[in-house]
């Protein structure tokens, strides 16, 4: 790696500054477009923002770390989600989560945020940074970040496709 984990940890976060920053001066987030940050080989970092639809976009940016044999990688969408406490109550006896309802966009206890999901290596994170918006449809203020980091064991933000593309770039007949 070019870079330690607690380096591209703070990147990561640099990054979730940087995009409330953009957002909060947006008239409306939903005109946010997909964003991903990514280092190259020689250490560079590459910006990219992606006008593709948020669940193309780890297809896109995931081929593209492959391409360029990065593991340090971060995205960042817009999205709807629903808080754990109101999910527990699809909780079975098991401890499973058994939920069968609408998507969170048409959820009654949905709520609006900005999704960071970010690795280093095999090693990944997560930030959800939940918003509420102006009667004008602006961003009045930003709630507090559900961070889950590298070393985080309970971290629910995890990226598959990422896990299966890390796999193959690690293998000694890979080719990009």
């Amino acid at each position: 790696m070019i870079i330690s984990k607690e380096e591209w940890e703070k990147k990561v976060y640099g990054f979730v500054d940087e995009t409330k920053r953009i957002v909060y001066n947006m008239s409306d987030p939903d005109n946010f477009l997909p964003t991903a940050l990514l280092m190259n080989r020689q250490g560079e970092g590459m910006i990219m923002i992606l006008k593709l639809d948020k669940h193309d976009v780890y297809t896109a940016v995931t081929r593209l770390a492959f391409q360029e044999q990065s593991e340090c990688i971060a995205v960042c969408s817009n999205t709807w989600y629903i808080e754990r406490e109101a999910m527990r109550k699809y909780i079975d006896e098991d401890g499973e989560l058994d939920y069968d309802g609408p998507p969170p966009s048409q959820h009654p206890d949905r709520k609006e945020a900005f999704h960071f999901w970010a690795a280093y290596g095999d090693k990944q994170m997560g930030v959800i940074l939940p918003y509420t918006r102006r009667a004008d449809g602006s961003v009045k203020n930003f709630e507090k970040e559900k961070r889950f980091g590298f070393e985080d064991d309970n971290n629910t933000l995890k990226n598959y496709l990422w896990d299966a593309a890390i796999e193959r770039m690690r293998n000694e007949d890979f080719k990009p």
